[in-house]
Order: C-alpha cells, then sequence, then structure tokens
C-alpha cells in the first residue's frame, strides 16, 4: 500500500508545465514544520521540505486555489524518479509525493 497524507505549506507559487499531447504537470514543495517543547520547556522547531508533484486537474485546482505560503492537505503516493546527470555522469534520483487530491488546510 502506498498512501501519503501531508498537511504543510507551499514553497513557491505554483507554475504549471504543459505539454502538448495536451497534459500538464505542477512541480513544487511542501514545508513540513514540527514544534515540540523538551523537559526544560525549551522550544524547539523543525521543517522538513518535500517535493510535490502533481498532473491535470489537480494541478489546475492547486495552482488556482494555493499561493506561497498558503496551508494545504495532500493525499497522493510516494514515486521515485530516476534520471542520468548529465554534468556531472551520475545517476540521480528522488522521491516525490504524486498529489492525486488537495485540499485547503
Amino acid at each position: 500500500m502506498n498512501i501519503v497524507i501531508l498537511k504543510g505549506r507551499l514553497t513557491r507559487d505554483s507554475e504549471i508545465k504543459e505539454f502538448q499531447g495536451g497534459g500538464k504537470v505542477l512541480n513544487n514543495a511542501l514545508a513540513l514544520s514540527r514544534v515540540w517543547y523538551d523537559q526544560d520547556r525549551n522550544k524547539h522547531e523543525e521543517t522538513d521540505f518535500v517535493d510535490i508533484k502533481a498532473n491535470n486537474g489537480v494541478a489546475d485546482f492547486i495552482a488556482k486555489w494555493f499561493k506561497k505560503g498558503d496551508g494545504i492537505s495532500i493525499e497522493g503516493r510516494l514515486k521515485q524518479e530516476s534520471w542520468h546527470d548529465k554534468e556531472t555522469g551520475a545517476n540521480r534520483s528522488r522521491i516525490v509525493v504524486l498529489v492525486e487530491n488537495a485540499f485547503l488546510s
């Protein structure tokens, strides 16, 4: 089972890339923040960044309703992307969240 649910803030305004065949893709990232207090009541904060990708109608929805810094909840699945880096000659990979649903947060 490959299901991911995240709640965070968009790191930038979304831009949609359109393909000749009519498909669309949106690439962005979520900032996921966590705040906690230690036993001495000192506040600690940590933020992780997760790349997200959305296609077609979901891409349109995110681009229309969400801007940089807006809170968003997403549901999707993890996807590993691989490519060959022409500059270094190395094989590279990353894991992104392929967004299937997005909600106001």
